[in-house]
């Protein structure tokens, strides 16, 4: 039996944010669980920088007629969504799906549970956050954190917002989730998350089509809804779907797990047959943040099973049969090891919020359908945090003064054993003991902490007294007071005094020390980073792939180069980076600028001043320099960054700011310098890329690359904006319309796209000018029809300069299955030289065999290729040069028929990979094989 004393009584608490959070200020209901991982992304993005290594699983992808629209689908995972108060989203603890999660999320503060005025987005490929708060007339305007080229606007009478891409497409967020924020038993109502309800491209049609199921119910004790919003399918016109299943369960609605668990996704092509299906297996995994054994901490008063957790376990992959791919993954339950955590038992030292548990529930392993594996290692960040042993009331300095008779700090501060001392009351109550000098005190005295082990208790004392419950504790008796007026013992002989009924043990006593003096300045926790990650192949590491990240200062490796800006939402951000990759096969660092590198940011104590300059450029670090270096330590190549910053709109406020004054400043990088040089031997060859970007689209106007040899090379850029007014008015921002390469200031080349049919937004011809005359040009080609999906029809090839409008080779190319891919091209031929009811006959056969259930899939096929046939023999068709084709829709060619009649036939496996290919006689030329290990 244990018995526990303190002399100075030591508790760390940490605000946490629980997923019903209550406290003075208020209360708030979670209706968008997943959605909210998505911060963690923007955030602290996957980087060197942050130390989050990119880990996901592609699913697969999903086209549209619109070729810069598209989905790509996938999980991915950050160990900031996996803490001891993440909610574990739709698809496990730490994991969320990408590529269809698309909406605007409204933060909620983790500490008062009040929504603020940041909002995140996150849709077909773009990331950011912005501000949306109210004017003084009362008018919400929107400031962008994360500076972009997108137009987002919010309707304030409809509570909507609206976004346009720099191609032009419009994508509307009208679809809204209801959220319960309580404050002082009033209840508000407010939208949590807005998703994408349509995409409107610049030709005005929709690529994709959403829909969303609801749960809506009304919690208990309230009388307003809540509503929360789940995609279960999204619709590529004339391509196919992915489509979801979830299981739902109402009794997680207020617990740390998504009542809707992701069960299936599949894509499925436009007859509705299922192309690849990924399903999702989990459990519920309960975790414990104490350590019995090694604590005296006592659990949180929370309910049974209040951590329970969803857990990922694997994800099948399945394709058009039965037959399975499985991904696996394992977790860690235990929390961090090691001699930088400091144990006491009887003390409760680290408590279930601190850095040490951060371990608890981040993935360990992935293991893959072919047998490999990869582990992954992290370990808790560290950033530097100034710290003083020296008490100065009239400082006026930021350091935090570590007060040495409180253990608080596991960092700065270290339990030393001054001994372990048996006791028993049958021979003396009183013990003596000695202290050696304290090097940490100027008069070398001592702060102790002890705890008692009793083996046995005694109940023969004079004293004892049989309604007695039997106790045995001690005092130490020989203490003085200090001037801090708290009890320190001095070095040489002290003593202490067993109290209560009598018995036998011991007592460990031991003394607070600084680790050293000065103090380390660093702080440990604020999230975790990447250690080490291991490859495996039948369950042995290879030790020429496993990386190795060290983030500690190059020109001083007993510091950090961790740097954390007191800013909201701000990430620990490193400033030097090594990675090690393999034994002895060398290594490369990583040089990244922060918001502290740049002088205008820091007062003369190292704070942070307002407005803090570039800070969208540098919260999350820039990449300044790489160094690669052989297993010799030798320089072998160098990348160096040079940026010109450009400030861009006015400061403002980040809500819950927590530095003075409390205002930043966005910026954007006008100008980038790379310059790449490699040592061989004594000789070093550099070549550098300038590239320059505009203020207002942001889109890249000119690049400027410096040969080895001393040449200059340049590329100059114009946009529609002013080359083609046209497509600037209709929205399209970013296509490039002019391109001119120069060579030591000598033009190259000048092409320029146009735009002139005002019908449609098509280019409809390529301009090439004379580098010796640039008034003087030529059509290189010349797009002469589209059909109404945008698919281009028939062109040109260099056409004749004399009459461009009837010169050129033709070609023109049929578009099958529902105008989704190419069927015929015949070169030598206009359109209007193919006889209508040819093309009709193979868009029909190929449409039917697009729209071919599985029983009749064959035969589809077939009658498409006879269809083919007969198109490339017929007499009207002679004189032209002509090549067919034949698709599995969303899996691949399977046939080409070559201008000479000789065809070739491609087979793919179940899972859509190309596994034969057979040539005119049916004779196999190729065969592909993949080996798992299910």
């Amino acid at each position: 039996m244990e018995k526990k004393h303190k002399i100075i009584v030591f508790l760390l608490t940490f605000c946490s944010g629980l997923l019903f959070s209550q406290s003075a200020t208020g209360e708030s209901f979670t209706s968008a669980p997943s959605a909210a991982s998505m911060s963690s992304f923007i955030n602290a993005p996957i980087s060197l920088s942050t130390g989050v290594p990119d880990i996901n699983i592609p699913f697969f992808a999903l086209a549209t007629h619109n070729p810069g629209i598209g989905l790509n689908v996938g999980i991915s995972y950050h160990p900031g969504n996996a803490g001891k108060t993440s909610k574990a989203s739709d698809v496990g603890l730490g994991w969320s799906l990408y590529g269809t999660t698309c909406l605007i999320y409204r933060a909620v503060n983790q500490y008062n549970s009040i929504p603020t005025d940041i909002y995140y987005y996150s849709f077909m490929g773009f990331n950011g956050k912005f501000l949306l708060k109210a004017n003084a007339s009362g008018q919400k305007e929107i400031t962008y954190i994360t500076q972009t080229n997108l137009d987002l606007t919010y309707n304030q009478a409809e509570d909507t917002f609206k976004v346009v891409d720099p191609s032009g497409n419009t994508y509307f967020f009208n679809n809204k989730d209801q959220n319960i924020f309580r404050k002082n038993n009033n209840s508000t109502s407010y939208v949590s998350a807005y998703y994408l309800t349509k995409i409107k491209d610049v030709y005005q049609t929709e690529p994709l089509l959403f829909t969303y199921i609801e749960d809506s119910y009304v919690p208990n004790d309230q009388v307003l809804t809540m509503k929360s919003l789940k995609i279960s399918k999204v619709t590529s016109p004339d391509f196919g779907s992915i489509e979801f299943s979830y299981n739902f369960n109402e009794a997680l609605r207020k617990k740390l797990t998504d009542p809707y668990q992701l069960q299936t996704v599949a894509l499925k092509n436009k007859a509705g047959k299922v192309i690849q299906k990924y399903t999702l297996q989990s459990d519920d995994s309960g975790f414990t943040y104490t350590e019995p054994l090694l604590s005296s901490c006592t659990a949180e008063a929370v309910p049974d099973g209040f951590y329970d957790r969803r857990m990922l376990r694997s994800v099948q992959k399945y394709g058009t049969s039965t037959q399975f791919e499985k991904t696996s993954f394992e977790y860690n339950n235990s929390p961090f090891t090691g001699s930088n955590w400091t144990e006491f038992k009887c003390h409760c030292l680290n408590g279930p919020d601190g850095p040490k548990f951060l371990n608890i529930g981040l993935l360990s392993t992935i293991k893959y359908p072919t047998g490999g594996q990869t582990r992954y290692e992290f370990e808790p960040n560290q950033y530097e945090f100034k710290k003083t042993h020296i008490l100065d009331p009239w400082t006026v300095s930021g350091d935090e003064y570590i007060r040495p008779y409180e253990f608080v700090d596991q960092d700065a501060q270290v339990l030393e054993t001054v001994g372990t001392f048996n006791f028993d009351t049958h021979f003396t109550d009183t013990y003596t003991f000695n202290i050696p000098s304290n090097p940490d005190d100027s008069q070398g005295g001592s702060y102790l902490l002890y705890c008692v082990d009793v083996t046995a208790y005694y109940t023969d004392s004079p004293v004892w007294d049989p309604g007695l419950t039997p106790s045995v504790d001690i005092e130490l008796t020989s203490s003085v007071l200090g001037n801090d007026g708290n009890m320190k013992f001095m070095p040489g002989t002290n003593t202490f005094k067993v109290l209560g009924t009598g018995g036998g043990g011991t007592v460990t006593i031991k003394r607070i020390r600084y680790r050293s003096i000065p103090l380390p300045n660093y702080t440990t926790g604020n999230g975790v980073r990447i250690k080490k990650i291991e490859f495996l192949e039948n369950g042995i590491p290879v030790d020429s792939e496993t990386r190795y990240y060290s983030y500690q200062q190059f020109d001083d490796n007993a510091k950090t180069s961790g740097y954390l800006a007191w800013l909201k939402d701000s990430p620990v951000v490193y400033k030097n980076v090594k990675e090690t990759i393999g034994q002895n096969k060398g290594y490369a660092k990583y040089y990244f600028e922060t918001l502290k590198d740049h002088p205008e940011n820091i007062d003369p104590e190292g704070g942070l001043v307002s407005p803090v300059s570039h800070y969208n450029i540098l919260v999350n670090g820039l990449l300044d320099k790489k160094e690669v270096f052989d297993a010799n330590n030798m320089l072998v190549a160098k990348e160096e960054n040079t940026y010109q910053l450009t400030s861009i709109g006015d400061s403002y406020p980040l809500s819950d700011i927590m530095t003075s004054g409390g205002t930043v400043k966005n910026s954007i990088v006008t100008k980038q310098t790379n310059t790449s040089t490699s040592f061989v031997g004594q000789d070093a060859i550099s070549s550098t890329i300038e590239s320059t970007r505009e203020t207002t689209n942001l889109n890249i106007t000119g690049k400027k690359t410096i040969t080895p040899e001393g040449d200059i090379l340049e590329e100059n850029y114009k946009y529609p904006k002013p080359a083609a007014m046209r497509l600037f008015v209709a929205g399209i921002r970013d296509r490039v319309i002019t391109t001119e390469s120069k060579k030591n200031g000598v033009t190259l080349s000048k092409t320029e796209t146009r735009y002139d049919d005002t019908t449609h937004l098509y280019p409809t011809s390529v301009i090439g000018f004379l580098p010796d005359d640039l008034t003087q040009s030529i059509k290189n080609a010349v797009n002469d029809i589209y059909d109404d999906k945008g698919n281009l029809v028939q062109y040109r090839a260099f056409p004749d300069a004399a009459d461009s409008s009837i010169g050129g080779t033709p070609t023109t190319v049929i578009w099958g299955y529902n105008k989704t891919m190419p069927i015929a091209k015949i070169e030598g031929a206009k359109l209007s030289d193919i006889p209508a009811a040819l093309v009709t006959s193979i868009v029909n056969a190929s449409n039917e065999d697009a729209d071919a259930t599985p029983a009749n899939e064959a035969a589809k096929e077939t009658a498409l290729i006879n269809a083919l046939n007969t198109f490339r023999k017929d007499a009207a068709l002679k004189n032209f040069v002509i090549t067919a084709y034949t698709y599995d829709p969303m899996i691949g060619m399977t046939n080409t028929i070559s201008p000479n009649g000789m065809a070739a036939k491609y087979q793919y496996d179940s899972f859509g990979r190309l596994q034969k290919v057979f040539n005119n006689e049916g004779i196999m030329v190729k065969e592909y094989q993949y080996n798992n290990k299910n």
